[in-house]
Formats: structure tokens, C-alpha cells, sequence
């Protein structure tokens, strides 16, 4: 059984507009997402800026409310649990938001901040969280020492490190890694990815590794679901998708990989057109207006969800 099984995910923001400010539209972020996690499995979520990944992950965690679709985690239906029962399973639930500077709460030290979780859900006595703390500091990478000093005295990569630590301080099954790399200096991106598979091995984490940077998701992910426009475009093992794309929009991505060797050839897709707007997504397959083989048909055909091989898929008209 999954762990985490989502279908049909949708997020529609309303649009305001006119003097009374009624709504007018919807914004539609998220638009019918499926995908599923096994135990201790990587699923990175990969596109484009805009393309509704950071809200699909928020909106698994109900952090942001979703508009309709199913969240099944552990078997259990959560989609619309109230919220007080819904906070017993946050500790299981948690999240690395992408901004180190902004995800943690400048007025507490970093004993506060990673013990906050642990005292809510009575894993620690008040008299033991200092040496709680401090143990899984050690296992981010941080000296104990650290416990009384507040985010503003740390880097941009030890702040992350502490907010990974308070992400696995309540030991969850799932952890949405929301960009974690992307605000680092590429220095220090390998240090965090390698603390994150190190910590995945010891404890046996599933992580929903959110990113628009495809070598790291390479590197760390078992399967990919690429996004395009609120929904997955493809979907399946990582080296296949990366050997063997299917959508047009994935091998646009793929090219723009760089290659660190200048001699070594390499066919560049350039996109052309502008991404369409999500209030007023055009007809057919929403990729069409940027598609390098686009057809006729394209633009007035829904495209199908067609399988490519075991737990392989793709959605294309061709």
C-alpha cells in the first residue's frame, strides 16, 4: 500500500474584479493532479516557475486548503477531516520551506524553534529537550552549542539545517521538501542534498522533493512527475524519464540541463511563445502555443493520459 495516494488535486484561487469586488474568475493553480508515494520513496515534482508545484505540495498538507480531489495518506482519506483531527496527523506531516531566511521565527533561539514540535506533541519533557536538541542538531550537522543563538547570527545553509531538523524532530513519514536548495549558494546545494539522503536512510523518510533545478532531481529522486500548467504532464521512473522523455514539454527541460563538458555536443529545445495565463487557459492541450511538434488537433484536443510502460505515463494529443 502507498503511503500517499492523491487524486484529482485541484486549487482555484477566485479572482476579484469590479467596483464590488466580486468574483469574476479563478485562478486555477493546481488542476487535477494524481500521484502517488511508497514508504521511504523520492518523488520529485519538477517544472517551470508558476506551474503550480509549490502549491500542489502546500495543498497535500492542507496548508492551503484545496479546492477538490482526494488525499489519502496511510490509507486514510484526510481530504476534508476538520482541522482538530487533522493536527493529530501533522506530526506525521511536515514540511522544508524553501526560504531559510523567512521560515524561521526571528525571536526564537534554535532550542525554541526545533523543540516547539516535540513539546506540542508530548515526544519530550521540558527538562529533556535541551539534550533532545542538541542530539539532533549533531545529526544536521550543527554543534549543540548552537541552542541558545537565534537565525539571524546563522548562513543561509545552517538556517536550512535547521529547519530540516525541525522538520524530522516529530520523526515523520512525509516530508514536502519545497525547493530546500534553490536559496543556497551551489556550494553549499550538495551539502543539504546529502544531509537530506543521509537522514532518508536513517529514519526512512518519503519526501515530495519540489524543484525546477533537474540535476538535483536526478540525483535524488526514485521517480519524477513533471508539471506543466497545473497539471502532470509525465510521469515515471527517474533514469526513464531522463533517458527516454516522452512529452516535448519534458525534453525542453531535459536540454536545458547545462553539461559540464564544452566539447560534448548538445541539441538545445528552445520554446517559443509565452506561458498561457491561468485564468484563461487556452483550448486543448495548454502546451500547444510553445510546442515544438505541435499539430492542428492539438489545439482542440483535451490530450489523453497514455501509458508508456510500467508506472510510466504521459498526456499528449500525438
Amino acid at each position: 500500500m502507498n503511503l500517499l495516494e492523491v487524486r484529482g488535486l485541484k486549487k482555484h484561487f477566485p479572482v476579484h474584479g469590479g467596483i464590488f469586488g466580486r468574483t469574476i474568475g479563478h485562478l486555477k493553480a493546481v488542476d487535477g493532479v494524481s500521484l502517488t508515494l511508497a514508504k521511504g520513496e523520492t518523488l520529485g515534482l519538477v517544472g517551470e516557475s508558476g506551474c503550480g508545484k509549490t502549491t500542489a505540495g502546500r495543498s497535500i498538507l492542507r496548508l492551503i486548503e484545496p479546492t477538490d480531489g482526494t488525499i489519502v495518506f496511510k490509507g486514510r482519506d484526510v481530504t476534508r477531516l476538520p482541522h482538530a483531527r487533522f493536527n493529530e496527523l501533522r506530526r506525521d506531516m511536515q514540511i522544508v520551506f524553501q526560504d531559510p531566511y523567512s521560515s524561521l521565527n526571528p525571536r526564537m533561539t534554535v532550542l525554541d524553534l526545533v523543540a516547539e514540535g516535540m513539546l506540542e506533541y508530548g515526544l519530550v519533557k521540558p527538562a529533556e529537550k535541551e539534550e533532545r536538541v542538541a542530539a539532533l542538531l549533531e545529526k544536521v550537522g550543527l554543534p549543540g552549542s548552537v541552542l541558545y543563538r537565534y537565525p539571524h547570527e546563522f548562513s543561509g545553509g545552517q538556517r536550512q539545517r535547521i529547519a530540516i531538523a525541525r522538520a524530522v524532530a516529530l520523526n515523520p513519514s512525509f516530508i514536502v521538501c519545497d525547493e530546500p536548495v534553490s536559496a543556497l549558494d551551489v556550494s553549499v546545494q550538495a551539502q543539504v542534498i546529502n544531509l537530506l539522503v543521509k537522514l532518508q536512510k536513517e529514519f526512512g523518510h518519503s519526501y515530495l522533493f519540489i524543484s525546477h533545478d533537474l540535476g538535483v532531481v536526478r540525483h535524488v529522486c526514485d521517480r519524477i512527475a513533471v508539471m506543466y500548467f497545473g497539471r502532470i504532464v509525465e510521469e515515471g521512473p527517474s533514469e526513464q524519464v531522463f533517458n527516454d522523455p516522452k512529452h516535448p514539454y519534458t525534453k525542453a527541460l531535459i536540454s536545458a540541463i547545462p553539461v559540464p563538458d564544452p566539447e560534448k555536443p548538445s541539441e538545445r529545445v528552445i520554446l517559443q511563445g509565452d506561458v498561457p495565463t491561468l485564468y484563461d487557459p487556452p483550448a486543448g492541450c495548454p502546451f500547444h502555443a510553445r510546442c515544438p511538434v505541435a499539430k492542428p488537433e492539438c489545439a482542440g484536443t483535451e490530450p489523453p493520459v497514455k501509458e508508456a510502460g510500467p508506472g510510466r505515463s504521459y498526456r499528449c494529443v500525438l
